[in-house]
């Protein structure tokens, strides 16, 4: 009875680093896309030769839409 009792503290221990270990995941998934977007930007802004004011106004621009998207499913 005593066992039973470790073995479920240990499992639940467990699931606190399981947990952990998927945010931490998560989080180095981020940084990589980030890290795509930004190559992928200066590739961009080399070939047009955009300035950053334009790049900017995209950037909002493409963030009011997402979010006006967002707002009308939400409707």
């Amino acid at each position: 009875m005593m066992m039973s009792s470790v073995n479920r503290v240990t499992r639940i221990a467990r699931i606190g680093r399981l947990y952990r270990m998927i945010r931490l995941i998560k989080m180095v998934r981020i940084i990589k896309i980030v890290q795509t977007r930004r190559t992928m930007l200066k590739k961009v802004t080399q070939k047009f030769q955009i300035g950053i004011g334009v790049e900017r106004l995209l950037f909002l621009t493409l963030l009011f839409f997402i979010l006006q998207h967002v707002a009308a499913c939400l409707w």
